[in-house]
């Protein structure tokens, strides 16, 4: 051999080193994205808001800092008096964070709020089917009387929604026959 290492041996050490690479970064991104919520929250009032892409950190870290993020983000959004329009993209949300999340959206915020974008934002549970109809009930509460001009939505929260009330009014009819 002239002096190099053969290619698996680099390879094996490339890759013991990548992960502790990702999980410094993710922690990293972590800790700087609360910061820059907490900054918000404290010092401005948005119009806008997009968030994009949380899914990809999300499945890197464990429960608590999952927690903290939507904690910090729900405060945030309680905060922002002055929102007309917020999107969120990819970021799969548990269903009681996706309610959690909206209701401190919606609450102070239920009038000037024109335009709101949910493009993959709820992580369907098929598991806890209870907790997936709870969540359907109070997202139609929470969209019940707000003044969207636009709401864009994935079509498996809509199809989940009328799922849902068609449900509760097939309940209501059979109940009223009775």
């Amino acid at each position: 051999m002239n002096g190099h290492l053969p290619c698996d041996e680099i390879c094996a050490e490339t890759q013991q080193h990548v992960p502790r690479l990702n999980e410094h970064l993710i922690d990293t991104w972590y800790r700087y994205f609360v910061e820059f919520l907490q900054f918000l929250t404290s010092n401005l009032q948005l119009i806008s808001v997009m968030f994009v892409g949380l899914l990809w950190y999300f499945k890197h870290i464990d429960t608590p800092i999952y927690e903290g993020i939507c904690k910090t983000l729900a405060y945030f959004l309680r905060s922002q008096h002055h929102l007309k329009r917020v999107d969120f993209h990819f970021c799969f949300f548990g269903c009681q964070k996706v309610v959690d999340l909206l209701k401190n959206l919606t609450e102070n915020i239920r009038e000037s709020l024109s335009h709101l974008t949910l493009r993959r934002f709820v992580r369907y549970e098929p598991v806890y089917k209870e907790q997936n109809s709870t969540f359907l009930q109070n997202l139609s509460l929470l969209f019940g009387d707000s003044s969207f001009t636009t709401l864009e939505i994935d079509s498996l929260i809509f199809e989940n929604m009328v799922a849902s009330l068609s449900n509760d009014i097939q309940t209501l009819k059979i109940a009223k026959r009775k």
